[in-house]
C-alpha cells in the first residue's frame, strides 16, 4: 500500500516587546532560496486568498519589518525541521498577502563598519563584522592591509568576495567565510531511481573535463599576483591563494589544485521531494542501483524549496565533488 503524505506548515513569529507570539498554520505557498554563494538567504510566505480582511489588517499591525520568524515544513504533522529562520523584510498590501523574509544576517549587513587592518586575518575580520551572536568558521588566511571606511558590513563582505574570493554565508547559526565544505554538514542521500522527481544530472569522466584556471595570490603587502593555467578553451575557474610571491610556485599550486576539479562524477542538479531534508551547504550522496560505480558525494551549492499547490519540492544544484 502506498503511504499518503499530507503536507503541513507552521510559521512562528516569536514574541517581541510589543506583542505575544503569532503562529500561522495555513499557507498557500512557501518559497525559499538559499545558496552558499549568497551572503543572505531569502524566503516568501504566501497566505490564502480567502483570509479575512480583519485577519489581513491584524497581520499588518502585528507583524512588522524586522520581526523574527521561523518556518517549519513537513509531512503528516511532523514539523521538526526548521527550514528557514530570520526576519520579516516586508508584509505586502496586496491579496494574496505575501510576507518577504531574509535570514538572520540581514540586520547585521546593514550596520556601519569602519576599521583599518594592517595585516587582516580573515577569522578576526569576520568576527568583528558579525559580532558575538554567531559562531564563525573562516579560512585561516592573512590578506594584508584592509581599510574599511564609510562601509556597511555588506560592503566589506562583498569586497572579501570580489577581491579575495572569500564567499560568506550563514547556516544554522554559523557564519562561513572561504569554507564551502563543512565537516559537520548533514548528509542527504538520494537514490536516482526512487526519490528524485526530475533531473538534469550529467555524468562526466575526468579525461573529458577541460578547465582554464585563473590563479590569484594575495601577498602580505596586499599586492596581487595572477597566472593562468589549463586549457585556453576550457571552463573558467578562479582559485585564490595567500602569501605566494612567486609566479612559478603559484602556477605549480594551481595546476595541482586544478586536477581536483577533474573527477569522474555528476554535474548539474535535480528536483527532489520534501524528504529527505537537504539544505544549502549539505553533503548530497547520490546512488544508482543501475550504475553502482557512479555513487558519489557532492556539495549542495543551492537549494530552492517550493511548498504549495504543486507539492513540496527541493530544487538542488550541485557544485564540486565532496572530498
Amino acid at each position: 500500500m502506498m503511504m499518503v503524505l499530507a503536507m503541513c506548515a507552521y510559521i512562528l513569529f516569536p514574541a517581541t516587546p510589543t506583542r505575544g507570539q503569532v503562529a500561522i498554520r495555513k499557507v498557500s505557498a512557501v518559497d525559499i532560496e538559499t545558496s552558499v554563494r549568497n551572503v543572505c538567504q531569502s524566503a516568501t510566505i504566501t497566505l490564502p486568498r480567502n483570509i479575512s480582511a480583519l485577519q489581513q489588517q491584524q497581520l499588518k499591525t502585528l507583524i512588522r519589518r524586522g520581526d523574527p520568524v521561523e518556518v517549519y515544513l513537513g509531512y503528516n504533522g511532523d514539523l521538526t525541521v526548521l527550514e528557514f529562520s530570520g526576519h520579516v523584510v516586508r508584509t505586502g498590501a496586496d491579496v494574496p498577502v505575501k510576507i518577504e523574509l531574509k535570514d538572520a544576517l540581514w540586520p547585521v549587513l546593514q550596520r556601519s563598519f569602519n576599521k583599518a587592518y594592517k595585516n587582516a586575518y580573515v577569522p578576526d575580520v569576520i568576527k568583528d563584522l558579525v559580532g558575538d551572536g554567531f559562531q564563525v568558521q573562516a579560512m585561516e588566511a592573512t590578506i594584508g592591509p584592509l581599510r574599511c571606511e564609510q562601509c556597511t558590513v555588506a560592503d566589506v563582505l562583498k569586497k572579501l568576495a570580489d577581491d579575495f574570493g572569500l564567499v560568506t554565508y550563514l547556516k544554522n547559526g554559523t557564519v562561513f567565510c572561504g569554507k564551502l565544505l563543512d565537516a559537520d554538514a548533514r548528509t542527504a542521500t538520494y537514490d536516482q531511481a526512487k526519490n528524485i522527481k526530475s533531473s538534469d544530472l550529467k555524468y562526466r569522466v575526468a579525461d573529458e573535463v577541460k578547465l582554464k584556471v585563473t590563479a590569484k595570490s594575495v601577498k602580505a603587502t596586499g599586492e596581487k599576483l595572477e597566472v593562468e593555467v589549463g586549457d585556453p578553451d576550457g571552463e573558467q575557474r578562479t582559485l585564490t591563494y595567500y602569501g605566494i610571491t612567486s609566479a612559478a610556485e603559484l602556477k605549480k599550486l594551481a595546476t595541482a589544485d586544478m586536477e581536483k576539479y577533474k573527477y569522474d562524477g555528476y554535474e548539474g542538479g535535480f528536483k527532489g521531494f520534501g524528504i529527505p531534508v537537504c539544505q544549502h551547504g549539505d553533503r548530497v550522496q547520490l546512488t544508482d542501483a543501475q550504475y553502482p560505480e557512479r555513487a558519489g558525494s557532492y556539495l549542495a551549492e543551492s537549494v530552492a524549496v517550493s511548498f504549495g499547490p504543486g507539492g513540496f519540492e527541493r530544487d538542488i544544484k550541485l557544485a564540486q565533488a565532496w572530498t
